[in-house]
């Protein structure tokens, strides 16, 4: 290319040699300044007389540069550039475009708006969009709507343009982190025309077993679509990619999103201290400098920062196991790393584990989707309970039941031998065992969040029972301080906590807290 010359372009679009006599400056900073100003607009004239079409890299260039030179943006409408031998008469000349018209090709900042979730840990709801693009992450239901049996989807609908059933769509796609419903509760309302990502363990959850649960067809969604972990999504202004990461789920993920240059990254929900923890150090190590972060703070309002891991816990459970009374162990199966550590305790301690056909199943739909190590209902040191409710007519529809006969254990056979089981509760069995035994033969123990005892539950007349086993599915602070120190994000916003004003006490960059609805542009 040769060089450049400078031409001013006036409101009739005549051109005329625009002189800048440096010498005539008097201090030296505002020359300094003014050359470091020329550089970058010598560089986006370069980008524009070089522009092809078809060149994604050149057009990337092009963004980059406005998008620093923003501030400046006024001043083009006075001033562009032009090369002597390429540009001849201007852009006018050159491209048929007016110094309005490529003002208006400025990319704007991406805007964040976090519809619900910056004071309240669930019912996750975060917009990203560009002037030509939106895209949605998570759209949960409130953990609120666990304490009511008559609520309808429509009660926790947010008030987001172009994105339900009854309205043109307007977003490009929705991302869901994981298969928790305050993250994807919500996600029935959707456009079908709008495609909904999700990790391949994830869409196995929604499609193959949360249909044997109540109001739990989310198989009849044609619009899910299965992201691969560190694969691009290219949705033209916006650019996705999911990062698998811990969480007291299998399948979830966080989000790194490229929008004109200019990174955000959304943890979901995650933890440092699970069986699968490497997914996250990886995660952590992998990004570094991002312009902004969203990041779940469900732990900071908790007054134990003990960090327990699942191996601490197996280890107090082999204890109370090898006491002479019957085990009831409450857990969510879907918690993979939880059965592992149940069952794993089980085999040290000689008994046998004791789980449903629900828990049969989705330990198979696991094992499709991970590996072989996953313990099945046919392995050593595992019987199967057979009690008759929705889950189980469900299954003998399809006669997946019936393949689980050969491990059946009955009630009589617990009963009579307790000291030989460990029973993996549900609310049949541990109606029938608490209604038979002698409540002093049995030791509950909890291995949820401790919230739900303070909720209706089949336990309230045996709280002097109960021992709490558990650890968090979400990072302690220790964990989150050390995620914000590694990859150093130039903004840090709060999401999935009820704690937001705790950031700026406990981490060390620019915090920025939103309320649920406000634009933020990055």
């Amino acid at each position: 290319m040769k060089e450049l010359d400078l031409i001013k372009i006036n409101k009739d679009f005549e051109p005329e040699e625009l002189k800048i006599d440096y010498e005539q400056k008097n201090k030296k900073n505002k020359k300094q300044e003014k050359t470091e100003s020329n550089k970058k607009k010598i560089q986006f004239i370069s980008a524009i007389a070089n522009y092809n079409d078809n060149s994604e890299e050149l057009q990337e260039q092009i963004n980059n540069i406005l998008i620093e030179e923003r501030e400046n943006s006024s001043e083009y409408m006075e001033t562009l550039f032009a090369t002597s031998s390429g540009l001849g008469y201007g852009l006018y000349e050159k491209f048929m475009i007016t110094p309005e018209e490529m003002l208006n090709k400025i990319p704007a900042n991406p805007k964040i708006i976090i519809h619900r979730g910056t004071k309240e840990i669930g019912g996750s709801a975060i917009e990203i969009s560009t002037k030509k693009a939106r895209v949605l992450f998570d759209f949960g239901i409130p953990l609120e709507s666990m304490e009511r049996k008559d609520y309808k989807l429509e009660d926790y609908k947010l008030k987001i343009k172009g994105l339900y059933k009854d309205e043109k769509p307007q977003f490009k796609a929705v991302f869901l982190t994981h298969a928790h419903p305050d993250h994807y509760g919500l996600i029935k309302l959707i456009n079908p025309k709008i495609q909904i990502y999700v990790s391949k363990i994830t869409y196995d959850i929604l499609t193959k077993i949360t249909p044997l649960l109540p109001n739990g067809n989310y198989d009849e969604l044609e619009n899910l679509k299965i992201i691969e972990d560190n694969k691009w999504i290219d949705m033209g202004s916006i650019k996705v990619r999911a990062h698998n990461v811990d969480h007291s789920i299998a399948g979830a993920c966080a989000y790194e999103v490229s929008v004109f240059g200019k990174t955000i990254v959304y943890t979901g929900d995650i933890r440092f201290h699970g069986r699968a923890s490497q997914q996250s150090e990886e995660f952590k190590n992998k990004i570094k400098n991002p312009d902004c972060m969203i990041m779940e703070g469900t732990t900071l309002g908790r007054l134990e920062q003990n960090i327990v891991t699942e191996e601490d816990l197996e280890s107090k459970f082999i204890d109370i196991f090898k006491e002479k009374k019957l085990p009831l162990v409450q857990f969510s199966p879907q918690n993979l790393a939880r059965f592992e550590t149940v069952y794993n305790a089980c085999i040290k301690a000689n008994k046998t584990l004791i789980i449903d056909p629900y828990t049969c199943f989705v330990l198979e739909i696991y094992k499709s989707e991970k590996d072989n190590n996953i313990p099945q209902f046919d392995w050593n040191n595992i019987g199967v309970y057979f009690a008759k409710n929705s889950v189980t007519e469900k299954l003998a529809k399809t006669k997946k039941l019936f393949e689980y006969k050969s491990k059946k254990v009955t009630e009589e056979e617990i009963i009579k031998n307790p000291e030989k089981y460990v029973i993996k509760g549900n609310w049949t069995i541990n109606s029938k065992i608490l209604k038979q035994m002698d409540k002093n033969k049995i030791n509950i123990i909890f291995s949820m969040w401790k919230g739900y005892l303070d909720r209706p539950n089949q336990f309230e007349n045996y709280k002097d029972l109960i021992t709490v086993l558990h650890t968090s599915g979400h990072a302690y602070i220790k964990d989150l301080q050390q995620l914000v120190t590694t990859m150093k994000p130039q903004k840090l916003i709060p999401i999935h906590t009820e704690c937001k004003e705790k950031y700026k006490e406990l981490f060390d960059t620019n915090i920025i807290e939103l309320n649920d609805g406000q634009e933020f542009s990055l």
